[in-house]
C-alpha cells in the first residue's frame, strides 16, 4: 500500500499539490511503521529469515529517509524493491 501511495503521489505537481504529497508521505511513514513491527513479529514467529528481515528493514529504512516531496521517487524505489522481495 505504501509503494502505490507513494508512486501515485510521486506524480502529483508539488506546486499545486504539496499538502496531498505531504499528506501521503504522513501515511506511508505510518505504513513502514506498521511494516516494521510486523517484520518482528515475523522473524519471531519463524515466518521470515533474519537474512529476510534485514534487508527488507534497510529497504523501508532508506525509503523513510527520501521521504519528502523532491524524494519521494526514491523512496518508491526502495518500497518497490521491498515489495519484490514477496513476489
Amino acid at each position: 500500500a505504501a509503494q502505490t501511495r507513494g508512486a501515485n503521489a510521486s506524480t502529483l505537481d508539488q506546486a499545486t499539490e504539496l499538502a496531498a504529497i505531504n499528506t501521503d508521505i504522513r501515511q506511508i511513514k505510518v505504513l513502514i511503521k506498521q511494516a516494521d513491527g510486523a517484520i518482528a513479529k515475523a522473524v519471531s514467529d519463524g515466518d521470515m529469515t533474519a537474512e529476510d528481515a534485514g534487508t527488507l528493514g534497510n529497504l523501508l529504512e532508506q525509503s523513510n529517509l527520501n521521504l519528502t516531496p523532491a524524494g519521494l521517487i526514491h523512496s518508491v524505489t526502495f518500497l518497490t524493491s521491498a515489495c519484490e522481495m514477496f513476489n
